[in-house]
């Protein structure tokens, strides 16, 4: 009886509803989920440590990052908990905070499709790439080609402004523009 007062409890929370959810859709990282659901990182990982701890969700270390993705054995498990799982997410398919969750995850997932020459759920060699500063810089410059001059205020030390310089366009770095 414990065990499964102590599923109900954990069954209990709404976060972690939603974070079986979306991780029935495919493996995220931390920070990707923090963005689908809207929460707080350390609530994100703190939810996502109970799961695994019950078995209901594996940790996959992939270089520096740690991906989460349903146990096999949660779908899989002859004790019926995922099909009653489903019907309630099917159910509630069009609430508000549902809706908010799956908007702001095929966010996530056409970035990564934008962002990513190599991506994939479990490719065949398990990796997952996540582009650093340099491959954001370049994509941004990609977008700013047509520019004659830019105005570098927010970018993370200038990384914009001298990707664009190399490039040929004049840039303002404290009010007076570089040729």
């Amino acid at each position: 009886m414990k065990e499964a007062s102590a599923l109900y409890r954990l069954l209990g929370d709404e976060a972690r509803l939603r974070l079986l959810r979306v991780l029935d859709k495919d493996r995220f990282n931390v920070k990707e989920l923090t963005g689908i659901l809207g929460l707080a990182q350390s609530g994100v990982s703190r939810h996502l440590g109970l799961l695994k701890e019950s078995d209901l969700v594996l940790e996959e270390r992939d270089g520096a990052y740690s991906f989460y993705r349903l146990s096999p054995g949660v779908k899989d498990g002859t004790g019926g908990l995922w099909p009653l799982l489903q019907s309630q997410f099917d159910a509630a398919e069009h609430s508000p905070l549902v809706k908010a969750d799956e908007s702001r995850l095929q966010e996530v997932l056409r970035l990564r499709r934008e962002n990513f020459e190599h991506v994939g759920p479990d490719t065949r060699d398990g990796r997952q790439l996540v582009p650093g500063r340099e491959h954001r810089k370049v994509n941004v410059w990609r977008s700013l080609q047509s520019a004659e001059h830019l105005l570098d205020v927010f970018s993370h030390a200038g990384g914009i402004a001298k990707v664009a310089f190399e490039n040929g366009v004049s840039v303002n770095l404290h009010g007076s523009f570089i040729a």
